[in-house]
């Protein structure tokens, strides 16, 4: 079969086509030299936001519900599951409003060359929504594969910090670029992982190791370690806890109570020990938590600038659990031994932990 090639004289040049004909037929989109024209998407941007808002305030009232009744639990569970789908379906709407972008006359004849990049927070705010829709399918992947009761209640707690961390995020950057709904979400969580590294830290404070393996000092060590994990259960920071964190503490509690009731065999013993100190280490590492590097962070920067004792003084109890040296020098300087020097070291020792 013969080829049949096209006749280019047919095909206009592009000064016979109006320049309005041009730009609709070749638009590129997200390639320009101008700023990018917004008439078109702002109703519907403004829309999601403000809904992204309604959901964020709803998603503070998603708690954590107790194993039992089970017709709680279920309700907990459809709950979350419908808000994580709210949130897919706005995430998803933001991420496709990226605004469209007409090309300039000028810009025409390069435009199919390197395409210079978006505003910063337009980008930024489609990366986190990116980023949001991948923790709120985790989040549905989690209470779909939970059939326990115990395991219920988590997924649905880390259900509702995955969905607020997400949104929070997002409408917070929104606000930057100025698309600021009526009002931002407030940080709960931040308050709980606060709370939570200042029990842990003093959980740790408590515990003791064994002196020697003997049964005597096993049991000694056995019971700093109940004692302290009684004394967290008890404390106004334990509510604040994960979940998954409090699941773990009953379970070295119970089996402390275990042991000490049983044949307390040394070798048993020691290995309880070992996985409570393990336990306490890797709750200490809750402060590598990025909300909370960013709030230490930002703490610092004020104690740097502070013009009076006071405002130092102020600043430091949100500090308390960050590290155990930092602690031990807030400990000298609230007990009156406050000097330039101790706060020339707590300056140091945090540029050392970043």
């Amino acid at each position: 079969m013969a080829s049949i090639a096209p006749n280019r004289s047919r095909l206009p040049s592009r000064s016979s086509v109006p320049a309005s004909t041009t730009r609709a037929a070749f638009r590129v989109p997200r390639i320009s030299t101008l700023a990018p024209s917004r008439r078109s998407e702002a109703p519907s941007k403004a829309s999601a936001l403000l809904t992204l808002s309604s959901l964020a305030t709803d998603a503070r009232l998603l708690g954590t519900p107790a194993p039992e009744p089970t017709g709680d639990l279920d309700r907990a569970t459809i709950e979350a599951r419908t808000m994580l789908h709210r949130g897919i379906d706005v995430l998803a709407e933001l991420q496709d409003l990226e605004p469209e972008i007409e090309p300039s006359d000028e810009a025409f004849d390069d435009m199919f060359g390197d395409a210079p990049l978006q505003a910063e927070h337009e980008a930024k705010v489609s990366d986190l929504c990116f980023a949001g829709l991948i923790e709120l399918r985790t989040a549905l992947r989690g209470l779909a594969e939970a059939t326990k009761p115990a395991d219920r209640v988590i997924a649905i707690e880390m259900a509702g910090r995955r969905l607020r961390s997400a949104l929070r995020a997002v409408l917070t950057l929104a606000a930057v670029g100025g698309a600021r709904p009526s009002e931002l979400p407030t940080n709960e969580d931040l308050e709980s992982a606060l709370a939570s590294r200042r029990a842990y830290a003093t959980f740790r404070k408590r515990l003791r190791r064994a002196e020697y393996d003997t049964q005597e000092s096993v049991l000694r060590a056995v019971q700093y370690a109940a004692g302290a994990l009684a004394s967290l259960a008890s404390s106004s920071d334990y509510a604040k806890l994960l979940e998954s964190d409090r699941a773990a503490l009953r379970g070295l509690k119970d089996r402390a109570f275990e042991w000490a009731r049983g044949a307390r065999e040394v070798a048993a013993g020691l290995a309880l020990l070992e996985d409570i100190h393990t336990s306490a280490e890797l709750l200490g590492r809750l402060g590598e938590r990025p909300d909370l590097r960013i709030h230490d962070a930002a703490i610092f920067t004020k104690i740097e600038t502070a013009k009076s004792e006071g405002e130092r003084l102020a600043l430091i109890d949100t500090l308390e659990g960050r590290d155990e040296e930092l602690d031990a020098l807030f400990i000298r300087i609230r007990s009156g031994e406050a000097t330039e020097i101790l706060w020339a070291l707590v300056i140091l020792r945090f540029g050392a932990l970043r």
